[in-house]
């Protein structure tokens, strides 16, 4: 959205909302609202603001956080509910005493992040029914929200700024060392017994370098 744009946004606004004043230079409030919303299209923007308009009851103008949570509304519509991604879970434990690994990698990637390893299906398929109806599956829908709650966010969020904050970064994968190398790594290194420029000059002048061992 251009700064023109960011104009007649915040130009409705104060139309809808008579008593929107805010305390900081007019100038600098378009900038801020040009800069947070400049990830988004006008008709976006401006199908949002309607929607804040006509469905708000509080009475007071939206933030541009409101605003982007209502862009970001028909992005959340396709994602699987706890209940839904548990069925999933649920029917790959069935089969993973014996093909955890394939269950596994048959399962979503969100659902694959909430269930940790296919080691962790094995697991499951060895336990308990009743506990794996309470006990995991309470466990499990725990981890799936907190998860789908920091994919929400994260999607609100700027490339330019996810770049900023390393989270397009990938981690560095470890480093393998032969058995030689990690020993001479564990080795302490000597300790340096010739002392510092300053310390021997003086030594030196004062005639006890000879007592140093």
């Amino acid at each position: 959205m251009t700064f023109s744009e960011t104009q007649k946004i915040l130009f409705t606004i104060n139309v809808a909302y008579p008593n929107y004043k805010p305390q900081a230079d007019p100038a600098e409030v378009v900038k801020l609202w040009a800069v947070m919303l400049k990830e988004y299209p006008y008709p976006k923007v401006s199908a949002a603001l309607e929607t804040f308009i006509r469905t708000d009851a509080s009475g007071f103008a939206p933030s541009i956080s409101q605003i982007i949570n209502i862009i970001h509304m028909s992005d959340f519509d396709t994602d699987m509910t706890a209940e839904e991604a548990w069925t999933l879970v649920n029917k790959a434990i069935q089969d993973s005493s014996y093909h955890a690994e394939e269950e596994f990698e048959k399962l979503p990637e969100p659902v694959k992040r909430a269930v940790g390893s296919a080691e962790n299906l094995r697991t499951l398929a060895q336990t308990d029914i009743e506990t794996i109806q309470s006990v995991e599956k309470s466990h499990f829908i725990r981890i799936y929200n907190g998860l789908l709650a920091q994919e929400k966010i994260k999607r609100k969020i700027p490339d330019p700024v996810k770049q900023v904050l390393g989270m397009n970064q990938k981690p560095k994968p470890i480093e393998k060392k032969e058995p030689d190398q990690l020993k001479l790594a564990a080795e302490p290194k000597p300790i340096q017994q010739k002392p510092p420029d300053w310390l021997e000059d003086w030594l030196v002048r004062n005639g006890r370098k000879e007592g140093m061992k």
